[in-house]
């Protein structure tokens, strides 16, 4: 694994040539990268690399946590099969979306696992299944590891068809969280992890088909086996119009956090009361709308630091994001990253030189 302060290794096509990237952009504005077959191997320590890293993956993740932040993934990827670990120790509000054209699942790897999944609490026996759409939303505590499997429609329907399952692809449908049993869910947690360690020691596998195919074949066989042997939890549950009220806030804070300064406004916008508010918020990311709305602002303000093109004043981004006491500024911007503003602009500066 590369240390944190190494660029991303990148293995694409048949070349396996090591690429050198640097990882400025916001997440956000980072595109999709679709040239397969690669491999992604990653550390961080600003969550906006993960998005920036990524490959195939849309994702908005958003640290809540002050204290800093660590990260690892490794992705391996070919056009029918993508396999990953993700490892995140800091709170994380994650958006987004899976790789298009593929169904994508989540099997957690440690016990103690602190994860909210699309309104479920999520223990290590169960596999998370993304919906067709792909869309990702959940909440990490500070311990987060994760591995990941996209496999094709069409492996899977073949893969129910060679276990004589009927019934096609509405196993699945609705389907949100799986709670497995401990074997057919080890077997599947196993397989994964060995795929991973052998592309990483042998990265010209990826370009095997007949292993390719064997490995997609495999997955798919063990995520049937786990689906259709356990307890399903659907996605079909009505909100209550406290939770709706809640979820349009988060929608505004995560979004408008540039216009949104206080819970006072947050909840005219929104519609919802202020005890609403903080109720709801409490309950979906253990901390308060407060707390949650500065996280949104610090980091905005973080990825303008790091993503400027030109020179800019510390003051002018800083009050873009709402924050015009400066001390108080630095203060909780090093809370939050371990770093001061200037840092991080001084970090983008050099790294702007040396690209010139």
């Amino acid at each position: 694994m590369a240390s944190p302060s190494s660029n991303s290794r990148s293995l694409v096509d048949s070349s396996y040539q090591h690429e050198e990237e640097q990882h400025q952009k916001p997440a956000i504005d980072a595109p999709i990268m679709t040239e397969y077959p690669f491999l992604v191997r990653h550390e961080f320590n600003n969550i906006d690399e993960l998005g920036e890293v990524g490959r195939s993956w849309n994702v908005d993740f958003r640290q809540l946590n002050r204290g800093g932040f660590h990260g690892s993934v490794i992705q391996a990827a070919t056009p029918e099969l993508q396999i990953g670990r993700v490892r995140l120790q800091g709170v994380i509000h994650q958006r987004g979306s899976t790789p298009k054209g593929l169904r994508t699942f989540a099997i957690p790897t440690i016990r103690d696992i602190d994860l909210r999944w699309r309104g479920h609490e999520v223990n290590r026996d169960c596999v998370l299944v993304f919906p067709k759409s792909g869309e990702l939303e959940s909440i990490s505590q500070l311990d987060f590891d994760m591995l990941i499997v996209s496999v094709t429609e069409d492996d899977l329907e073949a893969a129910l068809r060679r276990l004589g399952i009927p019934g096609s692809s509405a196993l699945m449908h609705g389907l949100e969280m799986v709670c497995c049993r401990e074997s057919k869910l080890g077997r599947l947690r196993r397989r994964t992890g060995e795929i991973l360690t052998e592309v990483e020691k042998d990265p010209p596998l990826l370009n095997d088909r007949d292993y390719s195919g064997r490995a997609a074949i495999k997955l798919s066989d063990l995520i049937v086996r786990a689906l259709v042997t356990a307890s399903c939890e659907h996605g079909h549950h009505r909100k209550s119009r406290q939770r709706r009220l809640v979820e349009h806030a988060i929608c505004l804070a995560h979004g408008d956090a540039q216009a949104i300064h206080s819970v006072a406004e947050l909840s005219k916008e929104s519609g919802a009361s202020v005890r609403t508010l903080r109720r709801g918020f409490q309950e979906r990311f253990g901390v308060s709308p407060k707390a949650y709305l500065l996280a949104q602002r610090l980091g905005g303000a973080r990825r303008d630091l790091r993503s400027a093109n030109q020179p800019q004043l510390i003051t002018d981004v800083a009050n873009s994001w709402g924050f015009w006491h400066m001390g108080q500024f630095a203060a909780d911007y090093r809370a939050m990253f371990q770093e001061l503003p200037s840092e991080t602009l001084r970090e983008n500066t050099e790294t702007q030189r040396r690209r010139d």
